[in-house]
């Protein structure tokens, strides 16, 4: 599949799942491939909770195709 504006998906790390969420403005990664092995990911972290004790949703923010790098393997 491809990446869509506005989805939120699950990605697998070593300590579990992390929400990685592609804003509408991540034009040029909108429409690409979506990788289905180990991969890289650079971007924002970000929070948005709105009750105390504010320690939960994260999630990761991606913002162009750079932020995606195919990993030969998972660490």
């Amino acid at each position: 599949t491809t990446f869509s504006a506005g989805a939120v998906y699950t990605v697998d790390v070593a300590d579990g799942q992390i929400p990685v969420w592609v804003p509408s403005a991540a034009t040029d990664l909108i429409g690409q491939p979506i990788p289905s092995g180990p991969v890289d990911l650079i971007g924002i972290f970000g929070q948005f909770d709105t009750a105390p004790p504010y320690d939960a949703n994260y999630q990761l923010w991606l913002r162009a195709p750079e932020d995606v790098a195919v990993s030969g393997s998972c660490p």
